[in-house]
């Protein structure tokens, strides 16, 4: 009997050796496998990341090669509108040879002018009608803009609201002027007058046809006598 407690204890001592060395060797296998873990993250953090800059790289190539692809075909288009135009519709350049008709009624704002280079009317008995206008418009300003000229026509005889009615709109087919840039139009129009024997007053108000509420730029007047 008092053999066997040393024994025991002896035992329980080489138990709890036994236990202690298991439970170490667990939590080293366990820091090595979360080890492992953070390495692995790293790497697939590492490769994600380059992947994800090449990806950007080819997308920004892919966004500038569309864009640059995108001006080339604007650019193309406008020449093709510009070839298709009549020679007097086209827009040009080298405006410090350009002047203005010595027949023409200019005026300029900001910059821009506007001229009345010619008008035609027919006479029908007591009554007529503006038949064509002849304009220019210069652009020395600060902003490219798409020109459009309102007409209007009217005499002493008119109501007052019917003088701020616009009678024809004279258009020109671009997308803009540019600064430094002008163009002339012949437009074919239809505008009656009811009396040849009175003093009818015609005026032109350049606007940006891209702009909404038709604010003029400058205005040109023209009065005249059809008889």
């Amino acid at each position: 009997m008092g053999k066997e407690k040393p024994i025991k204890v002896e035992a329980e001592v080489t138990t709890k050796k036994n236990v202690s060395s298991g439970i170490g060797k667990g939590f080293g296998i366990t820091i090595g496998i979360f080890l492992a873990l953070i390495v692995i993250a790293v790497s697939c953090g590492i490769l994600i990341s380059s992947q994800a800059n090449k990806i950007q790289e080819k997308s920004n190539e892919i966004t500038a090669n569309a864009i640059n692809q995108y001006n080339q075909e604007v650019k193309k288009v406008e020449e093709q509108i510009q070839e298709s135009l009549p020679v007097d519709e086209r827009a040009k350049e080298k405006t410090e040879d350009f002047k203005f008709s010595p027949t023409s009624i200019v005026n300029m704002q900001n910059g821009i002018s506007l001229s009345l280079d010619d008008f035609k009317y027919e006479n029908k008995g007591d009554w007529g009608k503006l038949i064509e206008i002849t304009v220019t418009v210069l652009n020395k300003g600060n902003n490219a803009f798409q020109p459009k000229v309102l007409v209007f026509l009217y005499d002493e005889k008119d109501k007052k609201e019917e003088w701020f009615q616009t009678k024809a709109e004279i258009e020109f087919d671009m997308w803009q002027l540019d600064i430094g840039e002008y163009v002339t139009k012949k437009a074919i129009i239809n505008i009656p007058f009811n009396d040849i024997n009175l003093t009818n007053k015609l005026e032109l108000a350049l606007v940006d046809a891209f702009e909404f509420g038709n604010t003029p730029i400058v205005v040109v007047e023209k009065e005249f006598i059809a008889k």
